[in-house]
């Protein structure tokens, strides 16, 4: 049975003096095997352009109660991602200007990052 908890928390949203939106949020999932969170701060500039900054960790548990322990101390995988793109003359009306998961597909990335922590 895949068990799993899971959670998103808004931490702030802004309608920017009607001028856009900001929203940064958490998601935090607990799976049987692994803890996974994403942080995510978007912000859209009406008329202008589209900010995402997501930073993602993954950290894995062991397996089963049976299995070999692993060797060393625990390992964090952390991911950040900062994405943007130009919005001009796109319709205010468009789904995707209200959707950061949505909006993502348009998004350049402008700068990835990968780091490996170990505890």
């Amino acid at each position: 049975m895949n068990e799993c908890i899971g959670e998103q928390i808004s931490l702030f949203e802004s309608e920017m003096d009607d001028h856009g939106l900001a929203r940064a949020s958490v998601k935090i999932r607990v799976m049987p095997t692994c803890w996974y969170l994403l942080f995510r701060f978007w912000m859209r500039v009406d008329g202008v352009l589209m900010r995402m900054r997501d930073t993602r960790v993954w950290c894995p548990f062991k397996v089963h109660p049976h299995a070999p322990p692993r060797d060393g101390p625990p390992t964090v995988i952390k991911e950040v991602t900062w994405r943007e793109g130009s919005i001009v003359g796109m319709d205010r009306k468009d789904p995707v200007l209200g959707d950061p998961d949505m909006a993502q597909q348009l998004l350049s990335v402008r700068c990835q990052s990968n780091d490996r922590l170990e505890f």
